[in-house]
């Protein structure tokens, strides 16, 4: 069922993949509170459904801050509260059915899989060095290859 017409923030999601809002930012930290709150109303303005957040600057423990006031999957991976930390928001009305997450442990990426309307996705939040580190894109990439099931030293 395909509708012409886009939904509410609120209602379940069914176009195709290529009607969702993504969207991509780093926000430079997000430990205060009037910051979280101007940058999940401005996600909101967007109409945006998929959202990747670099930079968040948030402890775990801080996180019960996002997740209260996001609706739907808060998927991260912290460091600590003065650098990295990435996250990846979808919107409750996305059916996206989770099915494995790879955190960084020094907070640069977060990687999911799972599935949109029967299709697999993977979808990465990165911050990246920025400092000249190839070792960190090839890990990135043999990691993001190993969890499609692909070499890519072999390719």
């Amino acid at each position: 069922y395909y509708r012409t017409k886009l939904p509410s923030m609120d209602q379940p999601y069914t176009h195709n993949l290529s009607d969702i809002k993504v969207t991509s930012w780093n926000v430079r930290g997000l430990r205060k509170l009037i910051k979280l709150k101007q940058t999940l109303s401005r996600i909101k303005q967007l109409k945006s459904k998929i959202v990747f957040l670099q930079q968040t600057h948030l402890t775990d423990c801080e996180l019960k801050s996002v997740r209260n006031r996001w609706p739907g999957q808060v998927i991260h991976a912290s460091y600590n509260n003065y650098a990295r930390g990435v996250i990846i928001l979808v919107h409750r009305s996305i059916p996206f059915q989770l099915t494995k997450i790879i955190k960084d442990p020094a907070g640069r990426y977060v990687i999911t899989q799972g599935t949109i309307l029967s299709i697999t996705l993977n979808l990465v939040s990165l911050y990246g060095p920025n400092e000249n580190k190839p070792k960190f894109f090839e890990d990135l990439f043999l990691t993001v290859s190993a969890l499609q099931g692909h070499n890519w030293r072999r390719l």
